[in-house]
């Protein structure tokens, strides 16, 4: 993605992910979390 405005912007691939279970959601989070080098937005329902 590209931001026309902003030119030092990087190009990002954005994904979205579905996962289950509260195991594999703990961990995911974790994972990301320890190698995130500048912002997470993370959206979790508790159902």
């Amino acid at each position: 993605m590209t931001f026309p405005s902003d030119s030092t912007m990087p190009d990002i691939e954005e994904k979205t992910e579905v996962i289950y279970g509260e195991e594999n959601t703990v961990k995911k989070a974790l994972h990301d979390f320890s190698v995130v080098k500048e912002k997470v937005d993370n959206c979790i329902n508790s159902t």
